[in-house]
């Protein structure tokens, strides 16, 4: 009887058959993605950082989505779009110059220390 209920409130606007229910049968994790990639993701970090502009600080945040990122500042209406691409190649090149100036910086520091010992 409940099966019987379930399906008359199930049925289409039309007066035709109940769609399938999606919770029986081995494609129901199958039909369950199926939605969930329909979902839009969005997720915001407001970071602990911050940034004077015009004399005021502001915390940077950041709009995750599938294809890219939105940053802007708190209390700011301007967004700034990049590509995820494009944020990883920008750490990438960062690192390397990072780690330049780190081992110029330890270069220098021993020549100094070595010409003190003398």
């Amino acid at each position: 009887m409940a099966a019987t209920k379930y399906r008359t409130l199930r049925r289409s606007s039309a007066g035709g058959p109940a769609p399938p229910d999606l919770r029986a049968g081995p494609h129901w994790e199958h039909v369950r993605m199926a939605f969930l990639i329909e979902h839009k993701a969005q997720v915001l970090y407001i970071t602990a950082s911050s940034i004077t502009v015009n004399g005021k600080r502001r915390k940077i945040v950041i709009e995750s989505r599938p294809e890219y990122a939105v940053i802007s500042l708190q209390g700011q209406k301007e967004k700034y779009p990049i590509l995820w691409e494009h944020l990883f190649q920008t750490a990438v090149r960062h690192l390397e110059y990072n780690l330049r100036v780190e081992a110029a910086a330890e270069a220098a520091s021993r020549a100094k220390n070595k010409s003190q010992r003398k």
